[in-house]
């Protein structure tokens, strides 16, 4: 904001012994005129549209004052042209207005861009895996499944026997056999929706990392 303030006050200087229209016409008041559009697109960013639009506003009723001023005839030199003047100070006095909240306009935005991309984070983490299990429990999960699936595969003509080996398997790792059909049902449904394989044994502890914290 400062720099704008400064680019405007020496503009004016520079061509206060001339006319309104050599000021509009200058690469001066071009640069202005880019850099006040470049700082009011810098502000809706950052999510200060009050600001913008102030900024906005007071250049424009400086660009209709030099223009109004250099349409007059004759034209008055900018130094002696009262309104002109008080036009510009106004348009200062905005600039460094804002000049002095620009450090919290930017610590805002970077607070903004954290949450954000916390939140963009969180939801891609989720859309890889469920995330209700901590990496140690996960792993327990596997385990015991890793082991069913072994059973399962040893004992596929044997499938009335599945209840006795839920038995076996739930008994060596602590667990009942509810908690055994529901770790099953987990993976099941998770399996089903493409985030694992058929085989739990080709999952290892490091893959499960990508998806359980």
């Amino acid at each position: 904001m400062n720099d704008l303030a400064d680019m405007v006050e020496a503009a004016m200087s520079r061509y206060e012994s001339g006319h309104a229209r050599g000021l509009l016409e200058s690469p001066d008041w071009l640069e202005v005129r880019s850099k006040a559009k470049e700082l009011s697109a810098e502000l809706e960013i950052k999510g200060k549209p009050v600001a913008a639009t102030r900024l906005d506003r007071e250049y424009v009723r400086l660009a209709e004052a030099l223009r109004g001023a250099a349409a007059e005839n004759p034209p008055p030199k900018i130094k002696d042209d009262f309104a002109l003047w008080d036009m510009s100070q106004e348009f200062l006095l905005t600039l460094r207005s804002l000049s002095r909240f620009q450090g919290e306009i930017e610590r805002q935005y970077r607070r903004r861009q954290t949450e954000e991309q916390k939140t963009f984070e969180d939801k891609k983490r989720g859309k890889r895996g469920p995330k209700r299990l901590s990496l140690k429990q996960a792993w327990r999960y596997l385990t015991v499944l890793q082991e069913w699936a072994g059973i399962q595969e040893r004992n596929q003509k044997l499938l009335q026997r599945d209840r006795v080996r839920k038995i076996q398997v739930a008994e060596k790792h602590k667990i009942t056999v509810q908690e055994l059909d529901a770790m099953l049902g987990w993976y099941a449904k998770h399996r089903a929706s493409g985030l694992f394989p058929n085989d739990p044994r080709t999952l290892s502890k490091g893959e499960l990392g990508q998806w359980f914290e």
